[in-house]
């Protein structure tokens, strides 16, 4: 199945061009371009990974994003959002995918969209302040009082206890969770 071969053979593809770049053994261009490679591979098959299940729109949208500051890793992160996206779009979700928290674009969107969650994606523990005052603004600002609002990347799933201290909901770790995760914080 498709879900094997994004979890076993792109997520592992791009830690690697990751771990490559982040070790000075490949350059930013050209993990940039691996990364936008596996991107396009996701979309080339998104129909056929979208149709291996029947399940109609739940009528639940949810916003994927880098946190703030993240634009150093972003090819992995994008590729981890299309991914994630994938899945949500698999299991009915409708899902928007914004790669500057900081813009006045992502404020837009969440004031003018309604999102039952966001989901944020941070690689480290650096900008942790920044995401929590982020937070605090999708709180403040989106036009769904009651949005969820899960985070996932390393530093959270190296330190779970980060989540409640950014004030995120829950902390996604599996992609094929990911859906269940957010239909639990839909219904808190």
């Amino acid at each position: 199945p498709l879900e094997t071969v994004y979890l076993n053979l792109l997520v592992p593809a791009a830690r690697h061009l990751r771990h490559l770049w982040m070790n000075d053994e490949c350059d930013f261009a050209n993990a940039t371009l691996a990364l936008w490679r596996l991107q396009q591979l996701v979309r080339d098959f998104s129909p056929a990974f979208c149709a291996e299940t029947t399940i109609k729109s739940v009528g639940l949208r949810a916003l994927l994003t880098p946190g703030p500051g993240e634009k150093h890793d972003i090819g992995h992160m994008m590729f981890g959002l299309v991914l994630a996206g994938e899945f949500f779009r698999r299991d009915g979700w409708d899902t928007w995918i914004e790669p500057d928290p900081a813009s006045t674009a992502f404020i837009d969107t969440i004031r003018t969209q309604w999102f039952d969650v966001i989901e944020f994606f941070a690689s480290g523990d650096k900008k942790l302040d920044d995401l929590a005052a982020n937070i605090r603004t999708v709180r403040r600002e989106s036009s769904n009082r009651n949005i969820g609002v899960m985070v996932c990347g390393p530093a959270f799933t190296e330190r779970p206890e980060l989540v409640l201290l950014v004030g995120g909901d829950a902390l996604v770790s599996d992609f094929n969770q990911e859906t269940l995760q957010a239909q639990s914080v839909v219904n808190l």
